[in-house]
């Protein structure tokens, strides 16, 4: 709620997404993304698993959905997060919505620009313009103002993917690079924290990677996404006591799981390092 502002209970349903893509399109769009081929074996590395745990899941947003970026609803699949705003301001972000689904991209940008200018921190507006800006081909203009609402909600989903699927056109090394300036801003973001596991293990940059997974995991111990990945890590870098363990908890915390994976490769690998002791 603004301060000295008459307001109204407006529930932001309409305008929380993203204006020209909505957050079930980009969910879809970050389970493509994220859906990376399996890495091959690494030079004199038998018999180890390097396959990310999404590539293991039975569905294709088994986890992403579960908690790769938020907890969808039990109605509608989607989180929607509602906030109070003026009468004033609902007026001028519903009519720049309007704007930009006639594709009417300079009068949207221009109201957003408006409000912004009053209230420089509104997040619709944000988020609206960020959406403009990277249909502009001005992508760095859009990092800025999704990274300026992260800061003011951590876990907003509409920024978390627009960051995300920007990051996704980078080269593996320039995508490391942001994803670690952003994690160094949002150290607790879960979802950069998997982003950035992701893109250190697709480049065998195991002991960053095991760092990574390790700061997911302390945030999120039940879940099998770190816990798995933890033990890739910790595996590739021989060290396979810590591993079976983590492999163990993973198989534990997969039995209780809304999307369980198909867990033979872990048993498998498991029972490989057992024997080797």
């Amino acid at each position: 709620m603004f301060e000295n502002e008459s307001t109204s209970d407006f529930s932001e349903q309409l305008i929380e997404g993203d204006p020209l893509i909505n957050e079930r399109e980009a969910l879809e769009e970050v389970s493509n993304m994220q859906s990376t081929p399996t890495p091959p074996p690494l030079a004199g590395v038998t018999n180890k698993i390097t396959t990310p745990v999404e590539n293991i899941k039975k569905s294709s947003l088994a986890l992403i959905s579960e908690d790769e970026i938020a907890k969808p609803s039990a109605s509608t699949g989607i989180k929607i997060k509602k906030r109070i705003i003026s009468v004033g301001v609902f007026t001028q972000i519903d009519a720049a919505y309007k704007a930009m689904q006639l594709g009417k991209l300079a009068q949207a940008k221009s109201i957003y620009l408006k409000v912004l200018k009053s209230r420089p921190n509104q997040v619709d507006a944000l988020l609206g313009l960020a959406n403009i800006e990277v249909h502009e081909g001005s992508k760095q203009n859009a990092i800025t103002l999704y990274e300026k609402v992260l800061a003011k909600e951590q876990t907003n989903v509409v920024a978390q993917l627009g960051l995300l699927q920007i990051y996704s056109n980078k080269a593996p090394l320039a995508k490391q690079q942001i994803l670690e300036e952003l994690s160094s801003k949002h150290p607790k973001n879960i979802s950069v924290l998997k982003a950035l596991g992701q893109s250190l293990s697709a480049q065998s940059k195991w002991a960053k990677a095991q760092e990574i997974y390790f700061k997911g995991y302390s945030l999120q111990p039940n879940s099998v996404f770190f816990t798995y990945n933890l033990a890739v890590s910790l595996d590739q870098l021989g060290k396979g006591s810590a591993a079976s363990s983590y492999y163990e908890k993973a198989i534990n915390l997969n039995k209780n799981a809304s999307d369980p994976v198909d867990i033979t490769a872990i048993e498998n690998r498991l029972q490989e390092l057992r024997g080797a002791k």
